[in-house]
């Protein structure tokens, strides 16, 4: 993620200033940030292409099954799967459920005061999602944004060799809430590799356009 904003920085120095000097970003690690450099590279590409939209680019449908079918090519024979045969089994329900409406979030107002932009999309903007009563007409009792946040939490504490020392590990009555099979290894790799799937394509093409205004 730094040597994507390092390089949009590198030909854009009103944006160099911006993300180095006004608006910094931090380890790039977040959900957030990681939001706020999709947004980034969107505003670079519709910089020299107006007419680049998200929607038309990415055939999400084909990202999801292309995602299942490397990561079922990698574990499905594993030892790994094997060993966690029942989590590989809970990863393969979760992530073919899910709907291209789960992610890639492109929409940006004309006066750009409603940006809607997002990697992952909220369950409130899902078709699937019932305003009236406030509940999910989905199998899945997480959306992706809410179980990434779930990565993120167990990143740190590997990062911090905190799970060594910690007292809130997982309790007995934590393992027993049906929200806990997302707390998953195999979920985990299928979303950083949604995540890096987006964001090499979405680079590829900016660097294709920056290429063509040389």
């Amino acid at each position: 993620m730094k040597c994507i904003v390092w390089e949009l920085a590198s030909n854009d120095y009103k944006y160099r200033y911006l993300r180095y000097n006004q608006k910094p970003y931090g380890e790039c690690s977040c959900y957030d940030e990681k939001n706020k450099i999709y947004k980034d590279l969107l505003d670079q590409i519709t910089k020299i292409d107006p007419a680049f939209h998200i929607d038309t680019f990415f055939d999400k449908n084909a990202i999801l099954s292309n995602i299942v079918a490397d990561l079922d090519d990698i574990f499905e024979k594993s030892s790994l799967s094997q060993i966690r045969s029942r989590e590989y089994n809970e990863y393969k329900l979760i992530f073919k459920s899910l709907t291209p409406d789960c992610f890639i979030v492109g929409s940006l107002s004309a006066n750009n005061k409603n940006d809607e932009r997002r990697i992952f999309s909220t369950c409130d903007k899902c078709p699937k999602f019932d305003k009236k009563s406030n509940v999910r007409k989905c199998d899945n009792l997480l959306n992706l944004h809410e179980i990434y946040s779930l990565l993120y939490r167990h990143r740190n504490r590997c990062a911090h060799n905190t799970t060594s020392y910690q007292q809130n590990l997982p309790t007995f009555t934590m393992m027993s809430n049906l929200k806990y099979c997302y707390e998953n290894y195999f979920i985990y790799f299928a979303i950083l590799v949604l995540i890096d799937t987006i964001f090499i394509n979405l680079f590829k093409r900016y660097q294709d356009l920056i290429e063509l205004t040389v």
